[in-house]
């Protein structure tokens, strides 16, 4: 028996060697990740609500039917009308790939809290279930291509089960080692389904555009025909609203195009988080991400309060 003790003892140095606890700058690394992406992930809910009650607005314009007779108004309302449910359809499929990137941001800064308490264990198991339960509803949903990754739950109960709480800070960098490698795949094939859904959104927003465009072309005209009266009342009132949408589809163009950018970063990011944990990649080039997706939160926050408040610029 003694004989073995030394290979026994030998393959648990080994183990954790590989497995060596966080260092505190690899665990702030995660969590301020894990806290951006929160962060991020309120302004494609607002986008999609957004585009939803744009949309409807600008369809509803009292000048878009009282100028039915335009044959450019007309002809983009019932383009506009032809795609109106296919829009909402992809703004719920962003707001679902959003809602999975949300519990997995959730569930990683639980996982790499410093300081974990006795709950530890079943918390983090907990949060790594619900990820499996949005990821899985998203695939029967939307049935991708390739189906987003589950098994978060196990994933971390195994690890869990695996040493005594002695070694609760090896047990947390195995988890979120493997958590990380596995989420890398969730993020990727999420930013990929996020950035076909917001094409497809871009698209059909460029007939809200013409539209607006074809009913002010259209307000204009009849300014011009009317009498002294008329024109008043058209230059005053309608044109005052025109006016005001215009601004606000202005504001919400360039949100729109922000969103899915950050998008991309937000995956280039967890790309430098996983090769950091992994000690594969420099320093300098793990803060350069994190600060980029921290430019690119700060930037959506200014865009939404400047469409929401726009006398506020």
């Amino acid at each position: 028996m003694k004989n073995l003790k030394f290979p026994y003892l030998l393959m648990v140095l080994i183990w954790l060697s590989g497995c060596a606890a966080l260092t505190n700058s690899q665990r702030n690394t995660v969590v301020n990740y894990a806290k951006l992406t929160q962060a991020y992930t309120q302004y494609p809910s607002e986008v999609a609500k957004e585009y939803i009650a744009l949309n409807y607005e600008i369809v509803n314009m009292p000048l878009a039917y009282s100028q039915a007779n335009d044959t450019l108004v007309h002809s983009t309302i019932l383009k506009n009308l032809a795609t109106f449910e296919q829009g909402n359809q992809n703004v719920q499929r962003v707001d679902d790939a959003i809602g999975v990137l949300r519990q997995y941001a959730k569930s990683l800064e639980a996982l790499s809290t410093a300081g974990l308490p006795d709950g530890f264990g079943k918390n983090a198991e907990l949060l790594g279930k619900s990820l499996d339960n949005v990821a899985t509803t998203f695939n029967t949903t939307y049935k991708p291509s390739t189906l987003l990754p589950v098994g978060f739950g196990k994933l971390i109960g195994d690890v869990i089960s695996l040493v005594g709480r002695k070694y609760i800070n090896h047990k947390q960098a195995v988890s979120l080692r493997r958590y990380i490698s596995r989420g890398d795949t969730l993020i990727r094939l999420l930013d990929q389904d996020a950035q076909s859904a917001f094409n497809t959104l871009n698209s059909r927003w460029s007939l809200q555009k013409q539209l607006i465009k074809a009913q002010h072309t259209a307000l204009l005209q009849k300014m011009h025909d009317q009498d002294v009266a008329a024109k008043t009342y058209y230059s005053y009132e309608l044109n005052q609203d025109m006016v005001d949408m215009i601004g606000r589809v202005a504001a919400f163009d360039k949100l729109l195009a922000s969103t899915p950018k950050a998008m991309s970063n937000v995956y280039q990011a967890h790309k430098s988080v996983l090769a950091d944990i992994q000690q594969k990649r420099s320093i300098e080039d793990q803060i350069a991400d994190i600060q980029q997706l921290y430019e690119d939160v700060t930037k959506l926050q200014s865009e939404y309060q400047n469409l929401i408040n726009p006398s506020q610029k």
